[in-house]
């Protein structure tokens, strides 16, 4: 996580309570998961359901979070990548 909050710093991205607990849970589950999803799975309320909508939309505009699409009409969303992981499919 530090790893990935240092390159967010390094980008000029403010790093918020709600961004960070984004990330980790991105991080610490297996995913993709959807907005209500991470919302649910933040064990510690640091936020709304719309802030974490604004969150994730910030974070895959600057290339850290990326979106899925599956065709079921929700969209997920999953780091764009791990640094232990190589690329997946799903």
């Amino acid at each position: 996580l530090n790893l990935i909050l240092d390159k967010l710093r390094d980008s000029g991205i403010k790093i918020t309570e709600p961004r960070v607990a984004i990330l980790q849970t991105l991080l610490e589950e297996h995913g993709p998961f959807t907005a209500e999803e991470i919302h649910f799975k933040i064990t510690k309320k640091v936020c709304d359901l719309a802030t974490i909508y604004r969150s994730l939309t910030h974070l895959e505009k600057t290339g850290f979070v990326k979106r899925c699409e599956f065709g079921d009409g929700s969209a997920r969303y999953e780091l764009s990548h791990k640094p232990d992981k190589n690329h997946h499919h799903h």
